[in-house]
């Protein structure tokens, strides 16, 4: 942004003012004194590590939580009886990272339903109502997606989508975007980024949440830290480095994201060769060893997940061969692959990996309970505080509810509750997604002593730097199929995004 666009955004009265917020849940303060300014035209990013109360705030200006203290004014006038339709009546639109969409409702449906329940409406006119959904997601650069079908046969980037689109079609006048690049590919964040500069321009005020800090240098005017549920600093962007935002957010330097790369990988424990399942997997082979990391690079719709899901038995491989410590392993569901010693933490903990009403406890010891019929509740205890530690996770009681964790705690316990078993190799599939920068690092960290420890470690991951990092090998997907293996120097974000995109290799001079 230019230094007048830059000055005019900051000379104008702002949309949005939040005066000495506070917020408390039992004995847990969750905002203490918090203010906050949002400008037409103005994008502010708000950082802060999971915990550091963003959530929180957000619910607040959304009028979903009340207040403890403090004021919201809204275009100079103060809120006074908060709630969401307050909130939205007075053009202000959230969008979680949650998605709140019924899975069973149409995109056009669930574009215009606050329309679709208006009193007194005489009729319908679906025609109309799809022609503007229609040039809706055209606008934005999703036109491929089509007003009639259903959200559950949406991809989940593409449910991202219809929720922004959701936002935009009440012409509102402050838009707060919580993560919402993490189910995107590389292409459809550009869309997107590009989407927000034209809002900008149009006067919205955008506040922009996120744990990629390329997507906060890139896009922000200013940035605001939240940490421990205190307000650290608001700073214009071009005062920021990354290495003085790092230290805001998690109160240290952090020196080293990465564990050395000092393992020696032992005997082969898995070799997959040719294999094909469903539509995504066409022809996917690799191998693992003990005391490895392998990674799996690529774009979103390359067939990684979908592989990983045959290896352990949740999808139906139709040909091809998996041999696991030197046998052909043959399973007919989970079940048998975590028998022989395979683990897999799903790339949507909060659905697939963890069972968010039921307590930490329960959600640990699932996978190792292996009895039927009266359980000591005691030892069991015992063990999973254990399995916690060893991931130095934070928790308060081991009956609360596992939803009460930030996202890189529950991402512990996601791992923790496979170490109850006695495993020979785990498969990660985004084990940072959603999560923040000071908690990366220790799960980084956990995942090297896991390697250290004996584990063949499969790591799939979206974000570039952690496979570069993290990895001693990484396998690069395109299509459905493994087209490449990168080891040493040949890891790097040039040579995986050729592969991924399909470049030849005399394009490349």
């Amino acid at each position: 942004m230019n230094d007048n666009t830059e000055h005019m955004s900051g000379s104008r009265a702002p949309v949005v003012e939040m005066r000495g917020i506070s917020k408390q849940f039992g004995g847990i303060h969750a905002l203490s004194d918090v203010d906050l300014s949002l400008r037409p035209g103005e994008i502010q990013g708000l950082i802060g590590e999971n915990g550091a109360g963003k959530s929180t705030l957000i619910k607040i200006l959304a009028g979903a939580y009340r207040r403890d203290s403090g004021t919201v004014v809204v275009a100079g006038e103060e809120i006074h009886a908060v709630s969401p339709r307050t909130m939205r009546d007075h053009g202000i639109a959230i969008i979680y990272q949650e998605f709140m969409l019924a899975p069973d409702l149409t995109v056009v449906e669930s574009l215009f339903l606050d329309e679709l329940h208006q009193k007194g409406r005489p009729y319908i006119n679906w025609r109309s109502l799809e022609r503007r959904a229609s040039t809706l997601l055209t606008d934005i650069g999703f036109g491929h997606i089509d007003p009639r079908q259903s959200i559950q046969e949406l991809t989940v980037a593409e449910q991202q989508i219809v929720e922004i689109c959701k936002a935009l079609v009440g012409s509102p006048r402050v838009i707060v975007f919580d993560e919402p690049t993490a189910v995107l590919t590389a292409s459809e964040s550009r869309a997107l980024l590009q989407l927000i500069r034209k809002l900008k321009e149009e006067d919205v005020a955008i506040l922009y949440v996120s744990h990629r800090l390329n997507e906060l240098f890139e896009i922000c005017d200013r940035l605001t830290v939240l940490k421990d549920g205190r307000l650290v600093d608001s700073r214009p962007t071009a005062d920021v480095t990354e290495e003085s935002l790092i230290r805001m957010m998690v109160g240290r330097d952090l020196q080293q994201m990465f564990p050395p790369k000092d393992r020696v990988p032992g005997a082969e424990i898995l070799r997959v060769e040719n294999l094909r399942a469903g539509s995504r997997v066409k022809n996917g082979s690799f191998t693992a060893r003990s005391g490895e990391i392998v990674g799996f690079a690529g774009l979103v719709g390359s067939g990684r997940t979908e592989l990983m899901r045959a290896v352990f038995g949740a999808d139906r491989a139709t040909s091809g061969t998996v041999s696991f410590e030197g046998e052909r392993l043959h399973v007919r569901g989970p079940r048998g692959a975590v028998s022989r010693g395979i683990g897999l933490v799903p790339e949507d903990r909060k659905h697939q990996g963890l069972v968010q009403e039921q307590s930490i406890r329960f959600n640990t010891a699932m996978v190792g309970q292996t009895a039927v019929g009266f359980i000591n509740p005691r030892p069991e205890g015992q063990r999973v505080r254990d399995l916690l530690a060893k991931l130095d996770t934070k928790y308060g009681s081991i009956e609360d509810p596992v939803s009460s964790l930030s996202g890189g705690n529950q991402q512990k316990v996601s791992v923790a509750k496979w170490l109850a078993r006695e495993l020979k190799l785990i498969i990660l599939d985004e084990p940072t997604r959603g999560v923040d920068v000071g908690a990366k690092g220790e799960i980084y960290k956990n995942i090297g002593a896991l390697a250290r420890e004996g584990f063949a470690v499969i790591v799939v991951s979206s974000e570039l730097p952690e496979v570069i990092g993290l990895c001693d090998r990484v396998y690069v997907m395109r299509e459905g199929e493994t087209v490449a293996e990168l080891t040493g120097s040949d890891i790097n974000e040039e040579e995986i995004m050729q592969h991924a995109m399909g470049v030849k290799r005399e394009d490349r001079a």
